[in-house]
């Protein structure tokens, strides 16, 4: 909670210098996360905790106030839109897309992929519909809870769970993510399933 009272500070400081310089309704701005939820299966997974960023996007006279989207973008969008409001034209071979304006192409799906976390070694790609996520796991014989020294020391609930599990104390949900492998294809209607539990 302090960590966000004083990003909110920090945001509304700069807010107000581009005001006071007269420069805030000519400005782009994005505010974004780097990564997903800090918990087991966000931040190092595919899984939407893990994948799905905050992002808040500010751009007066292009964007209306308020405006909600639920189709699927990657980070090179951002990229993508800067460019544009820049009047740089994309190269063609570049993957990100602008979000607004008369150049926008909304995506159907997004793929990701995890190989490396720190020092675990994994290969994970997935597809992400606004409906369904398909999890192709390439190394099923590991883990989801392979050492990782980082999440060890960082993710207290992944001890805690370890120890739960080792006693029977789990549910079966809670149970799935403490496996000895992991299944080849994972694939989950996010709609019926949201926490994407139900492969």
């Amino acid at each position: 909670l302090d960590a966000i009272n004083l990003l909110d500070r920090k945001v509304g400081v700069l807010l107000g210098e581009l005001e006071r310089e007269r420069l805030l309704e000519n400005t782009l701005i994005f505010f974004f996360g780097d990564n997903g939820r800090c918990l087991l299966r966000g931040k190092q997974w595919l899984y939407d905790a893990g994948t799905h960023v905050p992002l808040m996007v500010r751009w007066p006279g292009v964007l209306k106030p308020a405006t909600v989207r639920e189709d699927p973008v990657i980070a090179l969008d951002i990229t993508a839109t800067s460019l544009v409001a820049a009047s740089i034209t994309l190269p063609e071979y570049f993957h990100g897309r602008p979000l607004f304006g008369a150049s926008l192409k909304p995506r159907e799906h997004v793929v990701t992929a995890r190989d490396r976390c720190d020092m675990t070694v994994d290969r994970i790609r997935a597809v992400r519909d606004r409906r369904y996520h398909y999890l192709r796991n390439f190394m099923p014989e590991r883990p989801y809870t392979q050492w990782n020294e980082y999440i060890d020391k960082q993710y207290p609930t992944q001890r805690i769970m370890k120890e739960l599990h080792a006693q029977g104390k789990l549910n079966a949900v809670q149970a799935l993510f403490m496996q000895p492998r992991k299944p080849p294809i994972e694939f989950y209607d996010t709609v019926s399933d949201p926490h994407e539990v139900d492969n």
